[in-house]
């Protein structure tokens, strides 16, 4: 099995509402993520996670990210945490809605890890010297997506932004893909 992610043999839309609606109900300043209640889901996907004993968080998020900004590759939560409140973040299930983005994910190897803090919601820790590519989403998921593999989003050139959710889970990679192994 893939360790970085992997695709989900699953036919239904995640969201009762189109995604523009989504978009575009305001963004918190300077985020490029926002959380979304479960409401918003399809109930036939939160039907689907329960049948399967899959602990889906209450909030997703929706992610509009800037593609352009020269950021280094990061793994999601707090890497060093040994607390309670700021921790490595669980495994998620993503869509991608913007054809010519994708995901690279990288290489430890030589890495040096640095706890970026932002906020509750998207604490991420950045890694210097991650310059190996070792795989790459492209497709539009669904995927089982591993937040703790270092990672970031690129584009063609003339993409600005990439529009994408991250479904949440009290699951870590290996729980979801377990649980879900049928689908894969």
């Amino acid at each position: 099995m893939n360790n970085n992610y992997v695709e989900l043999k699953l036919d239904i839309f995640p969201f009762t509402h189109p995604v523009d609606h989504l978009l575009n109900t305001g963004w918190p300043e300077n985020r490029m993520d926002k959380l979304h209640s479960i409401d918003f889901l399809n109930p036939e996907l939160i039907t689907f996670f329960r049948n399967h004993d899959v602990k889906l968080r209450d909030t997703f998020l929706l992610i509009n990210w800037w593609t352009l900004r020269n950021r280094p590759p990061h793994t999601d939560g707090n890497w060093f945490s040994t607390d309670k409140i700021i921790k490595k973040r669980q495994c998620g299930i993503n869509w991608n809605f913007t054809p010519g983005t994708w995901l690279e994910f990288y290489s430890m190897e030589n890495a040096i890890p640095n706890f970026d803090p932002k906020g509750r919601i998207d604490d991420a820790t950045t890694w210097s010297n991650a310059n190996t590519v070792i795989d790459r989403w492209d497709s539009a998921g669904p995927v089982i997506f591993n937040p703790q593999i270092p990672h970031k989003v690129k584009s063609l050139p003339h993409i600005q932004r990439r529009a994408s959710c991250t479904l949440r889970f009290e699951e870590t990679y290996k729980s979801l893909c377990e649980k879900l192994s049928e689908y894969i």
